[in-house]
């Protein structure tokens, strides 16, 4: 329900989104819609216009798998320095 208002919201304004980023504001709001379009009103300032999934990551200070499996790598991999950026 979150993600066709979001979606309703953004097309209707003309701003790009992807299914992957309305998503994202989806689950992480846990079916609080005034939290869903804060996130989503915050995205939107930051991608001046554009709501993209790794912004909404960055914004969030959210932690993917990509960066977990990269993380585990340096660490087996013993690089210190990779492990610090990731």
């Amino acid at each position: 329900e979150i993600f066709n208002r979001l979606r309703a919201i953004v097309d209707k304004e003309g701003i790009f989104a992807d299914d992957k980023s309305l998503n994202l504001i989806s689950r992480i709001c846990d079916g609080a819609m005034r939290d869903a379009l804060s996130v989503l009103d915050q995205a939107i300032s930051m991608g001046s216009g554009k709501v993209e999934y790794n912004s909404i990551i960055e914004m969030l200070g959210l932690v993917t798998n990509e960066n977990l499996f990269r993380l585990t790598d340096s660490i087996i991999e013993k690089n210190v320095e990779l492990a610090m950026k990731v």
